[in-house]
């Protein structure tokens, strides 16, 4: 019999969601960056094994209290997928308990979410004491009533096999939705233009606008190359200034690692343009309709 199902990954910006879809997959599926929020879309990964299918959807980090309307966006396109799945992994860094983590089992509890939550304590392997490690444990373990509670590592792909094992139970009894093949949801076009803004987001770091897209022109696939136009789309000219940097050096560098990135998930040769263009209302026209 085989089984399939949903799982949301959900937690604060930067506790490992994204690192861990990836660690799961075994391939780079979600940008991961230390900046704030840096996954805007629900992307869904797939895994699928001889009888069970594995549908992960990598969230944005949800800002629970903060009322920018980007925060706003970001927070709703999180939040709305819980209620639509058959598991929820509840991401807490291991070595870092916020208030802000104890915002989001509050959020769960008020909405009385009915469908198995799973905490998975990340980034184990910085924390040296398993005395600490327990501790924090029977902390979170008093908060919310968790399905299970599962300590790992992504980074060091530790208990990741496990983890799986622990969702298996609460996935329908229902044949696979996705071709054994398929990996994602998301067009060749949405990935390439995520290499290229991940990128943005290592060279530029506090410097990146929040409002910034990434939009893929064209896509050539020829024999040994792949030839791919990508244009950086920003409100304001200072913010352009800042990408394209002296002499066009910060945009130059942007590119060669993107090509780089873009190489390795083709698995061929690159030839990637990039340009920075200027574009009133870019935020609201990109993500008015999430």
């Amino acid at each position: 019999m085989k089984q399939c199902g949903f799982i949301a990954i959900i937690g604060r910006p930067n506790v490992g969601k994204s690192t861990l879809l990836n660690s799961i997959l075994k391939t780079k599926l979600s940008i991961t960056a230390s900046k704030v929020q840096t996954t805007r879309d629900n992307i869904i990964g797939i895994d699928t094994q001889k009888t069970c299918q594995y549908i992960y959807m990598d969230t944005p980090g949800i800002h629970l209290g903060k009322t920018k309307t980007f925060n706003q966006i970001l927070n709703r396109t999180a939040l709305s997928v819980v209620k639509d799945v058959d598991c929820v992994l509840l991401l807490i860094q291991a070595n870092k308990i916020t208030n802000e983590d104890k915002k989001i089992i509050d959020h769960m509890t008020e909405h009385k979410i009915n469908i198995p939550v799973l905490l998975v304590l990340t980034k184990i392997d910085l924390i040296k004491d398993k005395n600490v490690l327990l501790l924090q444990i029977s902390k979170l373990d008093k908060l919310f009533n968790f399905s299970q509670i599962i300590p790992l590592s992504a980074k060091k792909n530790i208990s990741i096999d496990l983890l799986k094992n622990q969702i298996q139970p609460f996935l329908p009894k229902i044949d696979f939705i996705y071709n054994n093949d398929e990996l994602t949801d998301k067009s060749t076009n949405f990935l390439c233009a995520e290499i290229v803004r991940e990128q943005l987001t290592k060279q530029l770091d506090q410097e990146l606008p929040y409002q910034l897209v990434v939009e893929i022109e064209k896509i050539i696939e020829e024999n040994n190359m792949v030839k791919i136009s990508a244009v950086i789309l920003v409100e304001k000219t200072h913010h352009k200034a800042i990408i394209i940097g002296k002499n066009g050096s910060k945009l130059k560098q942007i590119a060669t690692n993107s090509r780089q990135s873009l190489e390795k998930f083709f698995d061929k040769k690159v030839f990637l343009k990039t340009w920075v263009k200027l574009k009133t209302n870019i935020f609201e026209e990109t993500f008015k309709n999430r």
